[in-house]
C-alpha cells in the first residue's frame, strides 16, 4: 500500500535590537542601534513513495535598520528530493550525510 503524506509547516519570527548610550555629564540619550527583523518560512514535504520524499522551503525576510532607514529584503527558495536505495538506513550509514540534498 502506498501512503502519500503531505506535511506543511509555517515558522515565523520577529526580533528587535536596540542600543542607547549616555554619560553622567550628558544625559541626552543617543540611539546607536535600532533594528527589526521579520522572517516567515513556509515549508512543505511530500512522500512521493516509500523511497522518495520531496520538499520546498521558502524564506521571506525583512531586515530593517531604522537608524539609516534601510531595509534588506531576502527571498530564498529551496527545493529538494531525497531518494533512498537499498537498506532502510539510506545514505547515512556510509558517511555520505543524510541523503538530503538541496
Amino acid at each position: 500500500t502506498l501512503e502519500n503524506t503531505l506535511t506543511l509547516t509555517l515558522n515565523a519570527s520577529y526580533s528587535t535590537n536596540n542600543q542607547e548610550s549616555w554619560t553622567e555629564a550628558d544625559k541626552t540619550r543617543t540611539k546607536s542601534l535600532d533594528k527589526g527583523k521579520l522572517s516567515i518560512k513556509p515549508q512543505a514535504n511530500y512522500n512521493l513513495s516509500k523511497n522518495a520524499v520531496a520538499g520546498i522551503e521558502i524564506e521571506i525576510t525583512e531586515d530593517k535598520n531604522k537608524i539609516i532607514n534601510s531595509t534588506t529584503h531576502i527571498r530564498d527558495v529551496k527545493i529538494w528530493v531525497q531518494f533512498q536505495f537499498g537498506s532502510s538506513r539510506g545514505f547515512g550509514g556510509r558517511g555520505y550525510g543524510s541523503g538530503r540534498y538541496r
